[in-house]
């Protein structure tokens, strides 16, 4: 497998980051670029958030066909109905599957969802179940976790340009840490945002 500019930097960033090398071989990590000639990048990452039932994270840019298939396919509803699989009964909202997702906003994707493209994208975001924050400042890459996985994107002016999606202790930690510091400046996006 060949390494590609979006890997070599996304590994680059984090390991200046927990100190620690990653590497594509790490049992319990996957570090794929869009030049790996594996699935587009937000077809692989929706397809790692489908079954969650925690999201939290920092994105610097918004992906509107991440937010499409998230919301047509893996979001409220696909929960709700994987929830509800067990019985043949109609499901009360009690019985569906816990879910959380908060997402903080920042640089390009800020900018965005507070412009004019946030009358479009809106309604993709009322249709899954999450909060949606803005915070000042902008990063080359998006920090997730995953119930209990860490999920790093790299961005690049094409888009999306690599993915790290992993459960070791470092990365997590760091990632966790990550979050709560962005969390903590960070303010609801209002209604009158988008």
């Amino acid at each position: 497998m060949t390494t590609h500019d979006g890997a070599v930097t996304l590994r680059a960033i984090i390991e200046n980051a927990t100190g620690r090398p990653v590497s594509r071989t790490d049992a319990g990590t996957t570090l794929v670029d869009r030049g790996d000639g594996t699935p587009a990048l937000s077809e692989l990452l929706a397809s790692t958030i489908a079954d969650a039932t925690s999201v939290v994270g920092v994105i610097p840019r918004i992906e509107t066909s991440l937010l499409g298939r998230l919301a047509a396919e893996d979001g409220r509803n696909a929960w709700d109905e994987a929830a509800t699989e067990v019985t043949t009964e109609v499901a009360t909202e009690a019985d569906r599957t816990p879910f959380e997702t908060r997402i903080v906003l920042v640089g390009r994707a800020r900018d965005r969802i507070k412009g004019s493209a946030g009358f479009a994208i809106r309604p993709l975001l009322d249709d899954v179940p999450v909060e949606v924050f803005v915070a000042p400042g902008d990063s080359p890459i998006a920090v997730l976790l995953v119930d209990d996985r860490a999920i790093i994107g790299h961005f690049d002016e094409a888009g999306l340009a690599a993915l790290l999606v992993s459960d070791g202790d470092e990365i997590r930690e760091w990632a966790a840490e990550t979050i709560r510091r962005y969390l903590a400046i960070a303010e609801p996006l209002s209604p009158t945002d988008a």
